[in-house]
Formats: C-alpha cells, sequence, structure tokens
C-alpha cells in the first residue's frame, strides 16, 4: 500500500525486510534511510515523546533537526496541569500531523484525529482515547 500511494506522488520507495540487530543498528547509528516504517501504539506522553523525537536525548526515531519539536516536548513536560498537559499534548499532535512529521497508514488514532477536519479530539494519556465527544467537519 506505502509504495503504490507514494508512487502515485513520484516518489519510489524501497522496501527492507531486515533482521532486528540490524535493524536497531541502521536506526540508532547508522541513519541511512529517509523514513522507517514501524508499528506504534497510541501513547503520546512527553516520555515516549522524548525517547523518539528529542533531538537532544533518546534517539531520535525520526532523524529530524526540528528544534521546534524540542520545545513543544519541553512544554509538555513543565505542564503542571492536566489543562496545560492537554494543550500541550494537542499542540505537538498538530505540529506532527500538519508538518506529516510521522506519516501514519491506520491505528494511529491519536495522528488520525490531529486533522484541521477533526474536531472536539482531547488526548487524554496514550490510551484513554474517548471518540464519543469526536467529530468529523467534512
Amino acid at each position: 500500500i506505502l509504495k503504490t500511494q507514494y508512487a502515485r506522488l513520484g516518489v519510489e520507495v524501497t522496501v527492507e525486510v531486515i533482521d532486528r540487530p540490524i535493524y536497531l543498528r541502521r536506526l540508532t547509528r547508522d541513519r541511512d534511510w529517509d523514513q522507517s516504517l514501524i508499528f506504534s501504539s497510541a501513547a503520546l506522553d512527553a516520555y515516549s515523546v522524548s525517547r523518539a523525537l528529542d533531538t537532544r536525548v533518546g534517539n531520535n526515531t525520526l532523524n529530524h533537526q526540528d528544534k521546534h519539536v524540542d520545545a513543544l516536548i519541553d512544554r509538555m513536560k513543565e505542564a503542571a496541569t492536566e489543562e496545560a498537559f492537554r494543550q500541550a499534548s494537542h499542540n505537538i499532535q498538530r505540529y506532527m500531523a500538519d508538518t506529516m512529521m510521522i506519516a501514519d497508514i491506520a491505528s494511529v488514532p491519536f495522528l488520525q484525529a490531529a486533522r484541521p477536519h477533526v474536531d472536539g479530539y482531547a488526548h487524554l494519556h496514550g490510551f484513554k482515547i474517548q471518540f464519543e465527544t469526536t467529530w468529523l467537519r467534512k
């Protein structure tokens, strides 16, 4: 599916299925890739985000240099109230979705919901996803 969709955009995709040790070496040390396809959970909290996306610590899985992401992660970590955390989570989700930092195919609800035409979605610490109050403005 990924190859077909990207081909329509004029992007050539090479799919490599490799052993875990090789994948981890290439992901964390070699960084000889443009995009990596992995399975992910719906947990978008300050600590999982830091490990995966912070350019200053962790493994920077996406291999990016966007300092704005670091600042958004800091806002999540500094949030003193539930409301501040929700707003910080909302901000980083929107930024990740708008910049296609993580290009999800399916089954990643917090990214599917962080789209301009989705209203009423609130990130509640990962797996507490409540779609009863969420709707599409389409």
